[in-house]
């Protein structure tokens, strides 16, 4: 009996160890794009850098504001991927259905494969995205956009 009782406990502690690991991994629990701020972007295009307009700390979530000139359909979706001491606030857009087909991987198992193709715009645009993260640390990060880094001059 005394085998089964601790058996239990210590289920019931790798259980409570497991909800509070997740509870210390920073969540995305706000995302926002701005309509486009500027469609005529094919002069600046190549001077043009993202950056980070602003942090600020209210409690326990800390909110980061960009602006990003991307395609026109790429804000639509909103997370963050937190590696070391960067921060990747990532954005993205939709996808369609582009074809479904079944593979057969033995006698008994078929597989059914879905390929999404991304959908773009005929367009370039400025957008400002703002993240609002719950469960971040409050230190210094280096600040990246969809895997390439801020503008360092405004990065605070």
């Amino acid at each position: 009996m005394k085998k089964v009782n601790y058996s239990i406990l210590i289920l019931l502690a790798l259980v409570l160890l497991a909800f509070r690991n997740n509870d210390l991994q920073p969540k995305l629990i706000k995302y926002q794009s701005s309509e486009c701020l500027n469609e005529n972007v094919y002069k600046i295009k190549r001077k043009w850098s993202n950056k980070l307009i602003s942090k600020k700390v209210v409690g326990d979530i800390q909110i980061y504001a960009i602006s990003i000139l991307t395609n026109c359909n790429l804000t639509s979706k909103g997370d963050i991927e937190l590696r070391k001491d960067t921060l990747n606030l990532k954005y993205d857009g939709l996808y369609e259905l582009d074809k479904t087909y079944s593979e057969k991987e033995n006698d008994s198992t078929v597989l059914i494969v879905e390929e999404y193709t991304q959908v773009l715009a005929d367009c370039d645009c400025i957008f400002n995205l703002k993240y609002s993260i719950k469960g971040l640390e409050n230190k210094q990060y280096v600040i990246e956009a969809n895997g390439k880094l801020l503008n360092k001059k405004n990065n605070r």
